[in-house]
Parts: structure tokens; C-alpha cells; sequence
């Protein structure tokens, strides 16, 4: 596919470059390399009853995870690095500044546009309270979403979400449909491109128009809506 060439490609210009840096080759075959077009897919985000459904068809801590990617619209790695010290309950912020790996290490955010802080809604900070008076109080630095002391990992996230779409089939692969589901909820408010890209992490608000322009209202639509 030519994600996948894409993919073999940039490891394989990683690699020849690195080589002529030190010397081993004197220059590097890929330049000028044509490489198959990607066509991207449209997102069809899950309404909110999906999400519920979702969500209740998973066990604690999982659920309340769901549902926090949803009102998030954090990345998996971003979700499960989640800890008690990052979450300001006075404020209803959560600093993103680290994510885990797939070893379940912190490592740094995606991009350096990954820093943010979000506000958190009313509901959203009552559910991990909630949570986190269910499972005890804890360090500070305790992962929200946790088996015990240990996070959640990639793998076991995955699985629940396979039992979930083993019940619900067109729900999509993977907790990133939840940051999907996030992304729709903000353009349907109104927000900007440069908002939701802020609110997402996102480069800039270009990434942003690649992924969701199809969500925004085009001014057709307006102005059908203005001489009705």
C-alpha cells in the first residue's frame, strides 16, 4: 500500500543519510524519489450514543478511560500516562507534557505542539474523582488509569476495544476513534480550526484542516441555511 512504501521509504532515507554523514557513501540515492499518492480516508467520527455504548460494554478503569479520551480527545499514549500530579482539580486543567510508550516508558509528547494544558469539564473531573475515591487515594503521581501501580497497557487497551467492536462493528479500530469523536464535538460548537488544533496538539491548524475540513460547514451550507 502506499502507506507502507511510505513508511519503508523514510526508514531506508533515514539510514543512506545517516550513512553519507559519516562518510560511509558519498552522496544518497533518495533524491527526487516519486512515491505513490496517499489517499486519506474521510473520518466519520461516533456520535455520542456509540460512545456510551462503548464505554459500558468495558469494565473500571477502562470505562472511565474511554470516556476521558472522549472528552479529551487525548492520544492513547497521552491517556495512559495520565497521573493525579498532571490534573489541577481547583483549576480543571491537565497538563500534557509526556506520553508513554509502547514498553510503558515516558518518553516526550509527539511533537512539541503536544505540550498543552486543556481545561477539563464539570463532569469529566466529578467521573476520576469518582474513580480514584473507588480505588484509593494514592500517590500524587499514581496513574489515573491504572491496574494497581502499574499503567494501562497499549495491548490490554486494545483488546477491550476488540470486545467492544465485537458488539458494535462499525465503531472503528482503536481508543483513537474516541480523539475523533473529541475533534467532531469542537468543530460542532463552532471552534476554529486554530482551536481545536490547540486543543488537539496538533502542528497547526493545517493537520488540523487535512484530518476534519470535511466536518466543517461549507458556505454552501450557510448559505442554504441564510435563504431558507
Amino acid at each position: 500500500s502506499p502507506t507502507t512504501i511510505r513508511n519503508s521509504y523514510r526508514v531506508l532515507a533515514g539510514v543512506l543519510k545517516w550513512a553519507r554523514n559519516e562518510g560511509l557513501i558519498h552522496t544518497t540515492p533518495c533524491v527526487g524519489i516519486e512515491l505513490p499518492k496517499q489517499e486519506r480516508a474521510l473520518i466519520r467520527p461516533l456520535s455520542q450514543d456509540q460512545v456510551l455504548a462503548i464505554s459500558e460494554t468495558m469494565p473500571e478503569p477502562f470505562q472511565s478511560m474511554a470516556l476521558f479520551a472522549a472528552a479529551t480527545g487525548l492520544r492513547i499514549g497521552e491517556l495512559r500516562a495520565v497521573t493525579w500530579d498532571r490534573i489541577d482539580l481547583d483549576k480543571k486543567t491537565l497538563t500534557v507534557d509526556r506520553q508513554l510508550d509502547n514498553a510503558s516508558k515516558f518518553c516526550s509528547p509527539k511533537t512539541s505542539s503536544s505540550y498543552r494544558v486543556i481545561r477539563l469539564g464539570d463532569e469529566t473531573i466529578n467521573r476520576i474523582v469518582q474513580l480514584r475515591d473507588e480505588v484509593g487515594e494514592g500517590g500524587a503521581d499514581r496513574f489515573v488509569f491504572s491496574y494497581g501501580d502499574r499503567p494501562i497497557s497499549r495491548t490490554v487497551a486494545s483488546q477491550w476495544w476488540s470486545k467492544a467492536r465485537n458488539k458494535y462493528p462499525d465503531i472503528g479500530s482503536g481508543f483513537h476513534q474516541l480523539r475523533h469523536f473529541h475533534a467532531s464535538q469542537l468543530i460542532a460548537m463552532g471552534l476554529s480550526p486554530v482551536s481545536v488544533a490547540s486543543r488537539l496538539g496538533h502542528k497547526n491548524a493545517v493537520e488540523t484542516l487535512e484530518t476534519y475540513a470535511h466536518l466543517w460547514e461549507g458556505e454552501d451550507d450557510r448559505m442554504a441555511r441564510a435563504g431558507s
